[in-house]
């Protein structure tokens, strides 16, 4: 169950990553198809996630899974380093590792003693995820974007709809990003999934620390007897 859990709930770290800091940051629209003002909030956002640097936070995941009654609920520590590099530090309920340096990617379990393990380029998901931020131009043509800024909400909320049909190569069902309206920081996604799960990530970003990272950081060298599996692709 667990192994089919962390397989499940995989491509949202991807999703997370690519949106929020490869290849350009947040992705530009097509003019006419949102209205300029909108355009602009979009474009603000972008410009947050390309400012070089580490983003540093902690964060809460909750999943609700069809087959299972009660939430998923994970909680850790994550690092994203512009342009291509992330670790999410999962603490609870389980100790498990998810790194990446922007070619290779980690997937550690401790309580299995299993990591999986493939490169982010020949990844299905990642593949997908790249694709929205480096056709940028037909972005529209595959997604219903909206952008929502309410005058009595703290928050901007963005979602993409896919257009494909059931089947035809849709990557979820519907994604919602909420930023901050005054940081324009990401402080809550949700994703339904091709399964019906409901994932939910929420962020609370604090300075870095002074101190400087070791410099395997975004690598990963599995303990002695950990179980090495490719990653599903």
């Amino acid at each position: 169950m667990v192994k089919y859990c962390c397989r499940r709930l995989l491509p949202l770290y991807f999703l997370l990553f690519c949106l929020s800091i490869a290849a350009g940051g947040f992705p530009a629209f097509a003019a006419g198809h949102i209205d300029a003002g909108r355009q602009k909030t979009l474009e603000r956002i972008k410009a947050v996630f390309q400012r070089p640097g580490l983003w540093e936070g902690d964060f809460v995941q909750e999943a609700h899974l069809p087959d299972v009654g009660e939430p998923v609920v994970s909680k850790g520590t994550v690092y994203f380093k512009i342009p291509d590099s992330m670790r999410w530090e999962f603490k609870e309920p389980d100790v498990q590792l998810l790194v990446s340096d922007g070619r290779q990617i980690w997937f550690y379990d401790a309580s299995l003693e299993q990591v999986m393990v493939g490169e982010v380029a020949q990844v299905t998901e990642a593949r997908l995820m790249m694709h929205l931020l480096t056709n940028l131009e037909k972005l529209q043509d595959d997604y219903q974007v909206s952008v929502d800024e309410p005058a009595d909400k703290p928050v901007i909320k963005v979602t993409l709809l896919p257009r494909a049909a059931e089947g035809k190569g849709r990557p979820f069902t519907s994604l919602e990003l909420f930023f901050d309206q005054q940081s324009l920081q990401l402080v809550k996604s949700r994703l339904v999934d091709l399964f019906a799960n409901e994932i939910t990530i929420s962020y609370t970003w604090k300075k870095p620390s002074s101190q400087p990272l070791p410099a395997d950081f975004f690598r990963f060298k599995p303990p002695p007897g950990t179980e090495i599996v490719p990653l599903a692709q």
